[in-house]
């Protein structure tokens, strides 16, 4: 059957609207094998769709996070903050060495920072299916996690965030929160699907459109697409929308190397005015936002619907990105903060602020290639040197 595998519909040329922009933990997670799932619904009206938007969309984000992991805009470090509540070998404690200073905004498992991860009941998942993302297991596996962070009231924030963390390195970053958000999402609406195919693509449209993270993680993590565009060809499945994922975490301040040199210090406690002594925080915090936005469209040519014995396959999926960018930004106020100076006390004057403004964009050559999106191979190494980066970091310490 010959289905066009690249073509791009007119709708794709659309520019997107604006947008204004330690210790053991109390119980162990029960392990389980994840139950085989059994594609129905909109695999019944579309074969393969469910595995095919999948291994599209999971695609593109490992393609982005390839160039991210390697180009070295991209590994700036966050100036003026550590990161010391990761725990990096999964020992369940966190030593000197693990402190680190980061290279990206993700969100701790920790949340509360209280030195042990919460596991007040069973989360039933099995992290090793996430070890090979070609697996039936590893979709399935994201729709698992997607419907424990989607749940209410059974599980609590700890275990939301644990079930988003796939490689079990103690953090959420912006694709695991992509591929547990969007691609668990998707494929779990798709296989819940209970219409007609006549419906499905404006079904989908008005879930993506009305899509948002649970209220446990308000504050933690957010996901919008706006706008939502369906195709309007009737010989294309697809849609149209500009993604925007939001993380935010608080970081440890990080007075600088040569802070005991110069006997700079965080007190840990104070005198106060009347002659008594007030414990203070050795660890003030300060919180960032890292956002990854992209303006992008998936389509499948379904002139010639699959069926069972052709079904749809990510060589089918057609995809249009562009603008991909990864903002981090702090406008945090520290009135009150003490610091010592020697032997003088010093306190953070009201309009005193940790202000941190870093983005950084990608540019993608031939947006709608398919090499360059990560679906085909190259002869040669333009799989990484088709996109480039280009960004700006700043970062001020003021008072008013």
């Amino acid at each position: 059957m010959a289905r066009c595998k690249w073509a791009t519909s007119r709708f794709f040329d659309r520019n997107p609207l604006p947008r204004k922009i330690s210790h053991p933990p109390r119980r162990r997670p029960h392990f389980e094998a994840l139950e085989p799932r059994i594609l129905l619904s909109a695999d019944s009206l579309l074969p393969g769709l469910v595995s095919a938007m999948d291994d599209g969309l999971m695609s593109f984000s490992d393609k982005v996070q390839e160039f991210v992991n390697t180009d070295l805009d991209f590994t700036t470090l966050l100036p003026g903050v550590l990161q010391i509540y990761q725990d990096l070998n999964g020992d369940d404690l966190i030593d000197e060495s693990e402190v680190h200073i980061p290279t990206e905004v993700a969100v701790a498992v920790d949340h509360d920072h209280d030195g042990k991860i919460e596991y007040e009941s069973n989360v039933l998942l099995n992290k090793s299916v996430f070890n090979d993302p070609t697996t039936t297991a590893y979709k399935n596996g994201l729709v698992s996690s997607y419907n424990i962070v989607n749940n209410d009231g059974s599980y609590s924030v700890e275990e939301k965030l644990y079930a988003m963390d796939l490689n079990d390195d103690r953090v959420v970053d912006w694709n695991e929160a992509y591929k547990v958000l969007f691609v668990g999402g998707v494929a779990n609406y798709l296989q819940q699907y209970g219409g007609t195919i006549e419906n499905l693509e404006s079904s989908l449209n008005t879930f993506l459109d009305e899509f948002a993270v649970h209220e446990d993680l308000n504050g933690i993590i957010y996901i919008d697409f706006d706008p939502v565009i369906a195709n309007a060809d009737a010989d294309m499945f697809g849609h149209e929308f500009t993604l925007y994922l939001k993380l935010t975490e608080n970081f440890t301040i990080d007075l600088g190397l040569q802070a005991d040199q110069n006997e700079i210090s965080l007190p840990g406690e104070v005198w106060n005015s009347g002659g008594t002594r007030s414990d203070v925080s050795v660890k003030p915090e300060v919180a960032i936002s890292q956002t990854f936005s992209v303006s992008f469209a998936y389509n499948f040519d379904v002139s010639t619907l699959p069926t069972v014995g052709d079904p749809l396959t990510v060589d089918d999926f057609g995809f249009f990105a562009r603008d991909i960018y990864f903002s981090r930004i702090s406008t945090d106020y520290l009135p009150g903060l003490i610091v010592n100076v020697g032997f003088l006390g010093t306190e953070a004057t009201a309009g005193s602020v940790y202000d941190l403004r870093m983005g950084f964009g990608i540019d993608v050559f031939d947006p709608s290639s398919p090499v360059n999106l990560g679906f085909a191979d190259a002869n040669d190494d333009t799989s990484i040197t088709t996109f480039t980066a280009s960004g700006v970091a700043t970062i001020e310490a003021a008072t008013a």
